[in-house]
């Protein structure tokens, strides 16, 4: 092991709870460590804008439980809705990025246990997507979709001394009426040099089926700069624990001029 982060050196095995049995962070942990969940992501990594960028790998924050959140050791620190960049090196955090959330169902650990899975406590959970300029392996832009149905574009820069970092705030493309939760990493397209179409579906095959009653959706989504443009959506059979409950099971893939995507129907027991 050449490191972690948070640092080993940050956690306790002494603070065992039912949700983190096998300890958890110090008090004493830094800001940016305490903002980190329980993570899922596959992070994403490349160089930034050019050769001369150290690799960095790109990740979200991950669901955390609002119980283990409101820990006297968690200091009042909101986790998992912080995008990192890690130097691949070292570990050390280059650049962090809070998305905030929509302040529902924020004090809840399991939307099943508390019946209603319409809400969800916000996270970054899904892979995030690194992009750059066509042709170009180096990356310039990363995605990511949050439990609370936006999807977010942080710009990459290279800064002075060859550092990578964020530029600016992260720039909301989607906001989804519903707040249907974006669990699944994006695929991507560029057309021509100005067009990039990213595709992505809501909810989950792992997503409890209690208390939502609405229909996910497969989405295409032109990013515009400032804003993100819906190009298509396809709406999935109803989840209602009644029916047939059609949910997401994958991320997407792009062949030429087709996306693909997976969807699973389920049948509850009546």
């Amino acid at each position: 092991l050449k490191w972690s982060f948070p640092s080993y050196g940050s956690f306790d095995p002494t603070i065992s709870t039912s949700l983190m049995p096998y300890g958890d962070l110090k008090p004493t942990a830094s800001a940016v460590e305490l903002s980190v969940g329980q993570t899922w992501s596959d992070p994403a990594i490349g160089q930034v804008v050019g050769a001369t960028s150290p690799y960095v790998a790109l990740v979200g924050s991950g669901f955390l439980p609002a119980s283990v959140q409101n820990q006297a050791n968690r200091a009042g620190k909101a986790g998992g809705t912080t995008f990192y960049m890690l130097q691949v090196s070292d570990g050390a955090v280059l650049g962090s990025k809070d998305v905030g959330n929509d302040n529902k169902s924020e004090n809840v650990d399991n939307c099943a246990t508390a019946g209603d899975c319409s809400k969800i406590k916000n996270a970054l959970q899904s892979d995030p997507l690194a992009a750059g300029p066509q042709g170009s392996r180096f990356i310039s832009d990363a995605y990511i979709g949050d439990l609370d149905g936006r999807i977010w574009r942080f710009d990459l820069v290279l800064g002075s001394g060859d550092v990578p970092g964020f530029s600016g705030a992260p720039v909301k493309l989607y906001d989804d009426t519903l707040s249907q939760p974006i669990f699944n990493s994006m695929a991507e397209i560029d057309v021509g040099t100005t067009l990039r179409y990213l595709f992505v579906g809501t909810g989950s095959d792992l997503l409890s089926s209690v208390g939502v009653s609405q229909q996910y959706k497969l989405l295409g989504l032109l990013d515009q700069g400032n804003s993100g443009s819906v190009t298509f959506t396809r709406l999935l059979t109803k989840v209602d624990g009644l029916g047939e409950d059609e949910k997401v099971t994958a991320f997407p893939a792009v062949a030429g001029d087709v996306v693909f995507f997976t969807t699973t129907t389920f049948r509850p027991a009546a």
